[in-house]
């Protein structure tokens, strides 16, 4: 390996000094070495059944959430499937902001789609003690399903199904709600997670 000159380890410190490296993106760094807009290992692999036979809204109570409907608008998404099918789901974070079209290439060439909303209700479903490894910003850590979406605040937006954990009054609360990307640029911001399958998966 090549030793750096003091050159390049002046212009790391001056790098450091003007808040340009951070020890978030150090972390992402070190288990992101190829520059992959995505982080994996962060979280194991989940096996999920999918019951095709149950309607949303039930597959929505065994979550334990409370007014999941009136918060999410179940009866906006499509299911489409027949039986139990089982699953193999995963965790990707991202550690720097990305837009939507990068992040769905991204997963698309690890070896992924983005879980869709039955997906994700049957997994919070059966892994109810899940919790999220970061505590995000102060609007709290999401974990998102790309896979499916709804329109919301009347037409003029898209919603995606989504776990949100946040802290009020001391206490780590959690939701199902609907999350979007950051402004009209389409950014997803490092308290998003993104909960996704195998393409090869049924």
């Amino acid at each position: 390996m090549t030793k750096p000159s003091l050159g390049q380890i002046a212009d790391l410190h001056n790098q450091i000094e003007a808040g340009r490296v951070t020890r978030d993106n150090l972390q992402f760094f070190l288990r992101n070495p190829e520059g992959s807009a995505l982080i994996f290992g962060d979280y194991p692999t989940f096996s999920v059944t999918v019951d095709y036979d149950i309607s949303l809204e039930k597959m929505a109570m065994a979550t334990a959430f409370e007014d999941i409907a009136d918060v999410v608008g179940l009866d906006q998404f499509e299911m489409r499937g027949e039986g139990r099918v089982d699953r193999e789901l995963t965790i990707c974070s991202i550690c720097e902001s990305v837009t939507t079209k990068v992040l769905l290439a991204e997963i698309d060439k690890h070896g992924f789609r983005p879980a869709k909303v039955e997906d994700l209700l049957s997994f919070l479903g059966q892994f109810r003690r899940f919790r999220m490894k970061t505590g995000g910003t102060q609007g709290g850590a999401w974990l998102v399903a790309l896979g499916s979406y709804c329109s919301w605040a009347a037409g003029h937006c898209i919603g995606f199904p989504s776990l949100r954990e946040w802290r009020s009054d001391k206490v780590k609360r959690r939701s199902l709600s609907l999350a979007q990307p950051h402004s009209k640029k389409n950014f997803w911001l490092p308290e998003h997670s993104f909960l996704v399958a195998r393409k090869d998966a049924v």
